[in-house]
């Protein structure tokens, strides 16, 4: 069999077909690209809007009343107590060594 002779309408045909596949590449990578960015801002978004709902369900403590002079020396007295230390003729002095620590 002989092989027909190429037409003028067949070569631009074929020419076009090529160009129309070049621009199919093209738009695809393109394609790809944005779906990429896509699926990276949607994986932002959904830590954002977690990140969102972890601080909305966090409580700030209960504002602290202000203690008496009395509970403020006990509670520097524990301390003290704890690390060794006591209150002897008005001085802070190391007793013993240091309790639980």
């Amino acid at each position: 069999m002989k092989k027909r002779p190429t037409s003028d309408t067949s070569f631009a045909l074929q020419s076009e077909n090529t160009a129309l596949k070049q621009l199919m590449r093209a738009l695809k990578a393109e394609n790809a690209k944005l779906q990429k960015k896509v699926a990276q801002l949607e994986a932002k978004g959904v830590s954002s809007s977690n990140r969102i709902k972890v601080l909305e369900k966090q409580k700030l403590p209960p504002e602290a009343k202000p203690q008496s002079v009395i509970e403020a020396a006990r509670r520097v007295a524990f301390v003290l107590n704890k690390g060794g230390y006591e209150y002897v003729d008005g001085k802070v002095v190391k007793v013993r060594a240091a309790r639980g620590g």
